[in-house]
């Protein structure tokens, strides 16, 4: 599954699932709209891609609200 980068509250997230011992690990990168990275390293696993990915947008987008 290809990680594409998503905009959201004009800041730019790119969701980054991989391959790891125990299941999918789900990280995130997350660029302000001054240029700013931050990055989330692994946040979790899961048992799919789709569900790691699914995951690190949402906490991305948690993290942004606050």
């Amino acid at each position: 599954m290809e990680s594409k980068p998503i905009h959201h509250k004009e800041h730019v997230i790119v969701p980054l699932p991989s391959m790891s011992v125990p299941g999918y690990a789900a990280s995130a990168f997350v660029t302000s709209p001054t240029g700013k990275r931050s990055a989330f390293g692994i946040l979790a696993y899961f048992a799919s891609e789709k569900a790691a990915l699914k995951f690190a947008i949402a906490y991305a987008k948690a993290v942004l609200l606050q």
